[in-house]
């Protein structure tokens, strides 16, 4: 069940690991304890923020839902924050304009629960995280997305994003060159804000090395990797589709092999969708997976990284490579 940035992690170890204790052996002897508690079981708690867009954040928390909730998690949702408390909560994890209904029994307990399929879940209201009751829960995760513009001064951002296509800026190449430093001064690029309440694609368009390339040279690229270190992470779509269709896809990229495209030697062209809310929530739960398998005592198969599972007998793979920066 995912919210709104992650907020804290491990937090709750620090404050319980303080709170209390009067001298140097009483808080190592409390540290010790939670450290025990803890690697039995890997808890986590979702905020979902109070700052409007409801139904962007409900999306947000749909995205994870299931997966946190999945049998085979190594996590167990404890609590959400949500400032609407418990009929908000249950009311719009239960009913999305956007993603429809969500199938899972959701119910109000009492005022401070609701249940997702008999799983009881806490739900809290506070805007102040020093009144976050994280500590006395047993937090041990923190999970907070928030996805709201905040104010700026990109004047084309004040126009009806309902009525126009709206050009701005974006990070996401800088955010590329700090995952692969290589590329760092090699790529830059800007977003077109579409009227479409949902799921984002990408033109990308690059120059590489080898020469004599074709199309079909690079979806095999595409699909071999979709298949192996980024398997789950990655697809590629043969079929002519539209953004719609990849509405609450779980990986993070989809090629769309018919649009890519060679010019000359070495100019490649590739279109890929992705649903930027789902999609992006499912990233957290992996992350939040990973963070789970590398607990003291955690049983969980495989590191908890499909890429460092995929690195581990395939140490020569191009996408094992370690690059300084």
């Amino acid at each position: 069940m995912v919210g709104v940035c992650l907020m804290v992690l491990f937090d709750s170890l620090k404050e319980e690991e303080k709170g209390g204790c009067t001298d140097q052996s009483e808080r190592e002897e409390a540290a010790t304890t939670v450290r025990e508690r803890r690697s039995r079981e890997a808890t986590a708690v979702v905020n979902r923020g109070s700052s409007g867009g409801e139904q962007r954040h409900q999306r947000q928390l749909l995205g994870g839902c299931q997966s946190l909730l999945r049998g085979d998690s190594p996590l167990d949702v404890i609590v959400v924050n949500d400032s609407g408390g418990v009929k908000n909560a249950s009311h719009l994890l239960k009913y999305d304009s956007m993603l429809g209904t969500f199938k899972a029994d959701v119910k109000i307990v009492d005022n401070e629960t609701i249940s997702v399929d008999g799983k009881l879940i806490k739900v809290v209201s506070s805007r102040d995280p020093l009144k976050l009751p994280w500590a006395e829960l047993g937090i041990d995760i923190v999970i907070e997305l928030q996805l709201l513009d905040a104010s700026h001064r990109d004047l084309r951002r004040a126009r009806a994003a309902a009525l126009n296509i709206v050009p701005t800026s974006t990070g996401a190449a800088k955010a590329v060159s700090l995952v692969l430093p290589q590329l760092k001064g090699k790529l830059n690029g800007i977003a077109l804000r579409v009227p479409t309440p949902n799921v984002s694609v990408v033109d990308l368009v690059v120059n590489v090395e080898k020469k004599g390339i074709s199309a079909e040279d690079v979806n095999a690229a595409f699909r071999k990797a979709a298949g192996g270190p980024l398997k789950g992470v990655l697809d590629v779509c043969d079929a002519p589709l539209v953004s719609v269709d990849f509405r609450c896809s779980d990986v993070s990229s989809t090629i769309d092999s018919s649009l890519t495209m060679v010019m000359g030697d070495d100019m490649v062209k590739v279109v890929a969708w992705y649903d930027n809310e789902w999609g992006y929530s499912q990233r957290v739960v992996d992350l939040a997976h990973l963070v789970a398998s590398k607990w003291p005592g955690a049983k969980v198969g495989g590191s908890g990284d499909p890429l460092e599972d995929f690195c581990e007998t395939n140490p020569a793979d191009e996408e094992c490579k370690v690059y300084e920066a």
